[in-house]
């Protein structure tokens, strides 16, 4: 087993691998901090206009890409992030009574939220607006390729609450064919909701993968001329437990105004950017 923990001031990372004598191997590796992160604000103007905004923090990742030619823009937005990485990943192996072959369960709490709001009204000669969410390989993804009008409102809730990574690894050569994969198992979910009237061409895509990172399910749509698309895509993997209490800071941003809870109901991912 060798366990290697590096932090600094805010930043914590770890990389832990078991292996078996005759064969099996789990690996469970992290990155994380603890920290916040908020940004906030509006514009209104004419004339061109780039962004660039990159998040990523224990897979939990946000990408925007803007880029707007001569024209008006009027647009106000809010980003928060919060992440939390004070316990120690911990782990155990478990050993059946007369088994040579070892489970190997690594459990990793750095919960992280990320909420991002955003609205925009634009008309011109052109503007470019690329986005994508993911919480680990579950993903959603909207794209806008030369607007001359495009007027949208979007919100997406990412959270990451814990991580767990299982497997097993043995001791018999005879038993080393029947081992399963290693899989990673998280508490995690993804809410987004877009409301756009654009004229130009417009992308919507998703994807959600199962803990042995097989697709459940993935979708895609494009729109070329004069729509108005509504859509909310809302995912969730409870991991081995489903608690019933959420962590309180999840729900609240400074000043304790709530952030919009998704009811129960309610990659890869960056290829191409």
């Amino acid at each position: 087993m060798l366990f290697i923990l590096t932090e600094s001031t805010f930043a914590r990372s770890y990389r832990l691998d078991v292996t078996g004598d005759a064969g099996g191997v789990v690996s469970a590796f992290g990155r994380s901090m603890n920290g916040s992160f908020e940004l906030s604000g509006y514009s209104i103007g004419e004339g061109r206009f780039y962004r660039v905004t990159d998040i990523d923090v224990n897979d939990v990742r946000m990408k925007e890409r803007i880029s707007a030619n001569e024209g008006s823009l009027d647009a106000e937005e809010r980003i928060f992030l919060i992440s939390v990485a004070e316990d120690d990943p911990e782990s155990e192996v478990i050993k059946p009574s007369g088994s040579q072959t070892f489970s190997v369960f690594v459990e990793e709490a750095w919960p992280v939220f990320l909420n991002a709001r955003r609205r925009v009204d634009y008309m011109g000669a052109g503007i470019s607006d690329r986005e994508a969410f993911a919480t680990e390989f579950d993903s959603v993804s909207a794209s806008y390729f030369r607007n001359t009008d495009l007027r949208r409102e979007r919100s997406c809730d990412l959270r990451l609450n814990e991580t767990i990574f299982t497997g097993k690894i043995t001791d018999d050569p005879t038993e080393v064919s029947l081992l399963p994969e290693s899989r990673v198992i998280s508490n995690k979910s993804l809410y987004y909701t877009t409301d756009s009237i654009s004229n130009g061409l417009a992308t919507l895509g998703y994807r959600q993968v199962a803990d042995d990172l097989s697709i459940l399910e993935e979708g895609s749509e494009t729109y070329s001329g004069s729509f108005r698309i509504a859509r909310t895509i809302s995912m969730r993997s409870p991991g081995i437990e489903d608690e019933d209490e959420e962590v309180d800071w999840l729900l609240c941003c400074p000043g304790g105004q709530p952030i919009l809870e998704p009811s129960a109901d309610e990659a890869r991912v960056f290829e191409g950017f």
